[in-house]
């Protein structure tokens, strides 16, 4: 039998997402708990990797379990008394056995919260920059570059892709709260610190660092160049996972 589960986890208690050989990771987190309550080898798959320090609010995971469980309807909140304090079970239920936490996938939603204003050593959850001067209406226009789709190969630095880097940039949201802005990105896909380097190119473009021309002629283009700067982990979070 197969089960799916939602979880949630902070990410700066974990070297990413996937295992690791000599560093703590969800997904070795998951899997020693269940692992512990069935009295066997559990192996987790999850709907993808996230980035050491990035944070997740509704990462997927699929497992098998053996064939005499019967799920308890106290089951998440037992799991949840055993495994690390930085993760969370949200919803755990039966699935199909053709269901594939990453393969069935059909888009993901993540957020990136910055914060402009005063330093708030609590918000470990967003970015923190201090810009002066600052062109946020150019820092906002950045983003609206990258909706639809395009070759996005210079703006991650995975080494291959079978897609050939394209992407579909389905919206792109800002909402603003006096300094704290909330960026939630929805696309049928994001490749490895993807969404990172597009919000540190929209942060250069806003001190006047890198022009709008030039982000544009990034995408789509003939010759692969990748932007170095990307925006710090902890303003990350995978919100959703999305399913037909």
């Amino acid at each position: 039998m197969k089960y799916k589960a939602i979880i949630s986890y902070n990410g700066a208690a974990f070297k990413g997402f996937s295992r690791q050989t000599n560093e703590i990771s969800v997904q070795e987190e998951v899997e020693r708990v269940l692992s512990d309550c069935f009295g066997e080898k559990i192996f987790v798959h999850g709907s993808g990797r996230t980035d050491a320090g990035v944070h997740a609010r509704g990462q997927v995971i699929t497992f098998p379990v053996p064939s005499y469980f019967q799920k308890e309807e106290q089951f998440v909140e037992i799991l949840n008394r055993l495994v690390n304090p930085n993760i969370a079970f949200l919803s755990i239920e039966r699935c199909s056995d053709e269901f594939d936490a990453r393969h069935s996938c059909v888009g993901k939603v993540y957020e990136y919260k910055i914060n402009f204003g005063l330093r708030d050593p609590l918000a470990i959850d967003e970015c923190q920059f201090h810009y002066d001067p600052f062109d946020y209406e150019k820092f906002k226009k950045c983003f609206s570059l990258y909706l639809g789709k395009h070759d996005f190969r210079n703006f991650t630095t995975k080494p291959f892709d079978p897609n050939d880097y394209v992407r579909n940039v389905r919206s792109i949201e800002i909402h603003e709260d006096k300094d704290h802005y909330r960026i939630i990105f929805t696309g049928d896909g994001f490749m490895t610190y993807m969404i990172r380097i597009m919000v540190g190119v929209a942060l250069k473009v806003g001190k006047g660092k890198i022009s709008l021309e030039e982000v544009a002629s990034r995408l789509d283009p003939k010759d692969r160049k990748i932007y170095s700067f990307k925006a710090p982990a902890e303003g990350l979070t995978l919100m959703e996972v999305l399913y037909e």
